[in-house]
């Protein structure tokens, strides 16, 4: 049985493309600009904002959890699933948002204090981008699927 190509599919491939482009882009920077972290460091590594929970706050772990969800969500919607994928990816705009909240991130495995973050990056932006794109794919989904 050939699978029907819906609207809602060119929404998910697009922020998947978003997602990767933003691995290119830095982040965010952190001491006046000058030590900046682009996003194929921080997919893979943001899990080690554990080791430093304490001292730079829940925020900057809560926002690399919005990686897997958005994972989950685009599985769900090219499964079509659009309420899954609605919701998956709400939360992933809403954990990745979080990423405001932090007082600093952790640059060292070394632990000590967190550095603030003086400049947001276009790779949080196309980052976070892909998430709202997503979920916005996942309503177009939940039309196709009404109509």
């Amino acid at each position: 049985m050939k699978r029907k190509f819906l609207p809602s599919d060119f929404g998910f491939v697009a922020s998947a493309i978003l997602f990767a482009f933003s691995a290119t882009q830095n982040g965010f920077c952190v001491q006046n600009s000058s030590n900046c972290w682009p996003g194929y460091f921080l997919v893979p590594l943001g899990w080690l904002e554990f080791v430093a929970i304490k001292d730079a706050g829940p925020f900057p772990i809560l926002a690399w959890a919005a990686n897997p969800l958005w994972l989950m969500a685009i599985a769900a919607g090219f499964r079509r699933d659009g309420k899954s994928a609605l919701y998956l990816s709400l939360a992933a705009v809403a954990l990745g948002s979080t990423f405001f909240l932090a007082k600093g991130v952790a640059v060292s495995e070394a632990g000590g204090a967190p550095y603030p973050v003086t400049v947001y990056g276009p790779g949080l932006w196309l980052w976070l981008s892909s998430f709202v794109l997503a979920a916005a794919s996942s309503l177009v989904l939940q039309g196709a699927k009404k109509g």
